[in-house]
């Protein structure tokens, strides 16, 4: 079903005399024309006004003093059947103390839920002590506990100025602060406990860093102008992009397939500006030999191009094992592929098993150079 267009919602003009009205609201010098009948059936303080002796009802005049004329019409347009106007975020605080002082109960959970759906992890600390302030009467628990459970997370400074512009009740602030506290200490508590972990992990990050930084400078300068082996075709343009990767190795085969089975989280890299993810996993090459499983297990590279576009484009990769104790036994494997179809190219490298002559501290140091000609979209 389509939406109806702004122009094409039934409207009532409140400011105009008209045969189905019978009574009239003075809003600060604005007279809005009103139905007794229809205002009866909606509010109760309404009907019991009308059916009293005060003078107001027997003129058929009544005074709304320290109200907007603005609001009591959206008040009216969201009671009149004829019109029936939504509630929205913006003018549900508009509403909502007129819905209570009338009583106007079917009106209320839907000013609530109005309020809920609109308060999230993005609203502003002043929106939220804005919206306590105008609430705190009219027993919404459940907006008041949304408003202050994202107040927490506020900085204290932020609050201290939400506060200056909206002073919300000092019971409802002492909770804020309170919670605030808590979640400090709490924080605090499981950075203690972690931070044992955390420091060790540091320190193999920082080793692997001087490791690969070492790597970088002996062989980078050697490998990265070669290029006669990749047998690049000099009618396309090539951009290239290197990157070194650390390789963990298990001299148990069924640990090191249950731990490498699936590509690694992987690296990024950036050719043609467009984003390419480097990872790598064992995988098991193995046959039938009469009637019996020959494990074989290769090491796999995996080039994934991550643009939102496809592209057609040749890849080259060059792959050198790194041998840490003899820098003259450098392996060099050159593999190449095409992104089309699959939007990423599988290489197959080296047998896990040989790639023992290679290992320092459990791993292997790959050199990966990888050469993409410039794509067709």
């Amino acid at each position: 079903m389509e939406n109806k267009k702004e122009s094409d919602k039934p409207t009532f003009d409140f400011t105009e005399s008209s045969q189905t009205t019978d009574f009239v609201l003075n809003v600060k010098g604005t007279k809005l024309f009103v139905a007794k009948n229809i205002l009866s059936l909606a509010s109760p303080v309404f009907e019991r006004s009308f059916r009293s002796d005060y003078k107001e009802n027997l003129k058929n005049e009544m005074d709304l003093p320290g109200k907007k004329s603005e609001d009591v019409i959206e008040f009216l347009s969201c009671i009149y059947p004829s019109t029936l106007s939504e509630i929205t975020y913006e003018n549900v605080l508009r509403i909502l103390p007129l819905v209570e002082e009338y009583q106007v109960l079917h009106l209320k959970p839907r000013c609530e839920k109005v309020l809920l759906d609109g308060i999230g992890e993005n609203t502003k600390i002043e929106e939220l002590f804005l919206v306590l302030k105008e609430t705190c009467l009219y027993d919404l628990n459940d907006v008041r506990e949304k408003c202050i459970t994202h107040a927490v997370t506020k900085t204290k400074e932020d609050i201290d100025n939400a506060f200056k512009k909206h002073q919300i009740p000092a019971d409802i602030l002492i909770d804020i602060l309170g919670r605030k506290v808590q979640d400090l200490e709490a924080s605090n508590k499981e950075l203690e406990v972690k931070s044992e972990d955390q420091t060790c992990q540091f320190l193999q990050r920082v080793t692997d860093m001087r490791i690969e930084i070492k790597t970088q400078r002996e062989y980078i300068e050697k490998c990265m102008n070669i290029t006669e082996d990749l047998g690049l075709d000099e009618g396309l343009n090539w951009r290239k992009s290197e990157i070194i990767l650390k390789v963990s190795f298990s001299e148990t085969i069924n640990a090191l397939l249950n731990y490498m089975s699936k590509y690694n989280t992987g690296r990024n890299v950036f050719l043609w500006n467009m984003p390419f993810t480097v990872s790598f996993r064992y995988l098991d090459r193995g046959e039938f030999v009469e009637q019996e499983h020959v494990r074989n297990e290769w090491l796999f590279i995996r080039i994934h191009h991550k643009g939102s576009r496809r592209i057609y484009s040749e890849i080259r990769l060059r792959c050198t094992l790194l041998n840490s104790r003899n820098k003259t036994e450098n392996e060099v494997i050159c593999t190449k592929g095409k992104f089309g179809h699959d939007q990423y190219t599988e290489h197959a490298i080296k047998r896990s098993s040989d790639l023992r002559g290679y290992l320092l501290d459990g791993c292997a140091w790959i050199l990966v150079q990888i050469f993409v000609s410039k794509p067709d979209e």
